[in-house]
C-alpha cells in the first residue's frame, strides 16, 4: 500500500535545510516503512537538521497504490 508523508515546513535556515533535503529521499518508501523511517537511525541525522532549520508538522497518511 502506498503511504505519503505530508509536511508543513517553514524554513528558518535555508543552508542547513538544503542539507536535510539531500539526505531524505534515500531513507523512505510505504506506511509501515514510513513509521520505521521517521524513527530510524538512518533518518535521525536528517531529522536533527530539519528540527534545527525549520518549524514543521509532519503527517504520515495511508494511500492507495
Amino acid at each position: 500500500m502506498a503511504a505519503y508523508v505530508v509536511a508543513e515546513v517553514e524554513v528558518t535556515d535555508p543552508v542547513v535545510y538544503e542539507e536535510y533535503r539531500k539526505l531524505v529521499p534515500a531513507t523512505i518508501a510505504s506506511m509501515d516503512q514510513a513509521r520505521k523511517w521517521y524513527h530510524s537511525p538512518e533518518y535521525a541525522p536528517a531529522l536533527a537538521l530539519r528540527l534545527k532549520a525549520a518549524r514543521s508538522k509532519v503527517l504520515l497518511v495511508e494511500g492507495a497504490a
